[in-house]
């Protein structure tokens, strides 16, 4: 744990751009504005926008808390983007922007209190938030990304979660900066690495207090995670297939890149998770549903139902 009478750590905010012209001044905004003592660094690269964003960024390019980063690479898509941008950072503290969201002025203070009270920095660890929803006006949807609930960080939770827990709420620390860089596998969205490496090797700590208004728009990548047993086991979206084959290949990757370093528990259920998908038994699947004790968002219920509906 940190001592109060310490100056506050310089973080950095990493934030990936794309034809992100509509909503970024304010996103922008938000971050600079935080009521964090320590110095902020926000680091911004844009990936082949063809809208009005590049201009944006050349208004305040002078701006010495801004770096934007140039190089020869587009058309990377998200989680390359960001991982082109972990490669900028040199602080203890990272954060992950999406461009258009709002953070709460106090977003940053709070996430590196916890970090400093309780991470050691040898291990890859992170903190992540819940978010209240809106509109692409900032009028609330009386939804939040997560419940109150005790959230489930373990891997067999994540296994199934097709992604990991929310980019755009996280606080990382630079030793799991340092082990996402040092994946060589596919990457299907940045949050989901991190997430997995946490849930490994690190660290998990959840803030149940909503610190960014996470806006839903028409151009979302993704929309917000929260979803009630009825949406996660019959929504529309997904009922053609219980996990994205993006999502597979990752953990196959992962698997292959982290084997030697894997305790026997995570092998155990990774194997068991494959042994899942391969199945075409569905007494099997169920058996291994219970024996790993996978869900669909902490809900094994749900997983069970839905592997019995739609499991091909």
């Amino acid at each position: 744990m940190s001592s109060s009478s310490q100056p506050a750590k310089q973080v950095d905010v990493l934030l990936a751009t794309y034809n992100g012209e509509k909503y970024l001044l304010e996103q922008i905004d938000s971050i600079l504005k935080q009521n964090y003592h320590g110095k902020i660094n926000l680091i911004i690269r844009d990936d082949a926008s063809t809208d009005n964003t590049l201009n944006i960024l050349k208004a305040l390019s002078n701006d010495s808390r801004l770096k934007i980063i140039k190089d020869q690479y587009e058309g990377l898509g998200v989680a390359l983007n960001f991982k082109e941008l972990m490669k900028y950072s040199e602080s203890d503290y990272i954060f992950f922007s999406d461009q258009d969201d709002i953070w709460l002025a106090d977003k940053i203070s709070k996430m590196v209190l916890l970090a400093d009270q309780f991470f050691d920095s040898a291990r890859p660890s992170l903190v992540y938030s819940n978010a209240l929803v809106v509109n692409s006006e900032l009028k609330s949807k009386n939804k939040s990304t997560y419940s109150n609930k005790k959230i489930n960080t373990s891997l067999s939770t994540l296994l199934f979660f097709n992604g990991g827990f929310q980019g755009c709420s996280m606080l990382i620390n630079r030793s799991l900066k340092e082990m996402a860089l040092a994946y060589n596998g596919y990457w299907f969205m940045h949050d989901q690495v991190v997430s997995f490496i946490a849930s490994c090797f690190g660290d998990i700590i959840y803030i149940p207090e909503k610190l960014l208004l996470y806006r839903q728009h028409e151009n979302n990548v993704l929309g917000h995670s929260a979803k009630s047993f009825r949406q996660i086991v019959f929504s529309k979206k997904d009922q053609n297939y219980i996990l994205d084959n993006r999502s597979i290949n990752f953990i196959k990757d992962f698997q292959t890149c982290f084997f030697d370093q894997l305790s026997s528990k995570n092998k155990n259920e990774i194997n068991g998770f494959f042994d899942y998908i391969n199945s075409n038994n569905l007494i099997k699947s169920i058996y291994l549903i219970l024996k790993n004790k996978f869900s669909l968002r902490g809900n094994i219920i749900a997983l069970i139902i839905k592997t019995i509906l739609y499991k091909k």
